[in-house]
């Protein structure tokens, strides 16, 4: 069974918006917490838009879940319809953006990488 994990990480390392509901995954908020640590990079870079846009992304409820992927692919459209309007930015475009600038945390944190070679290396002593 899958818990999201590696597909999230497959989508927004090619800045693929993802929309989550904690409350129906196996791994509790596994996705809320991949896009907590990419909020809190575009906090740290100053990216209020992408802040508000990273939090629109979790949802509470199946009909908010839904609501927001319609709404994201909804802006991408009325963005698009507003042929010259240099001004309108879709939420979707928000969010690639926002991936781009802060996906980094999820790929270069060396103490995970630490903490899972401990914990490796704990099993390979247990099972010897």
């Amino acid at each position: 069974m899958s818990t999201g994990g590696v597909t999230t990480l497959e989508s927004l390392a090619v800045c693929t918006p993802v929309v989550t509901l904690p409350v129906l995954q196996n791994v509790p908020a596994l996705a809320t917490g991949m896009l907590a640590a990419m909020q809190e990079e575009a906090h740290r870079l100053r990216l209020v838009e992408a802040e508000a846009a990273f939090a629109s992304t979790v949802a509470a409820s199946v009909e908010e879940y839904a609501a927001t992927v319609v709404s994201l692919l909804g802006s991408d459209v009325r963005a698009s319809d507003q042929s010259g309007s240099q001004s309108e930015t879709s939420t979707l475009t928000l969010l690639r953006k926002a991936i781009a600038q802060s996906v980094h945390v999820l790929y270069n944190d060396e103490h995970s990488g630490r903490e899972l070679a401990t914990i490796l290396k704990r099993l390979v002593l247990a099972n010897q």
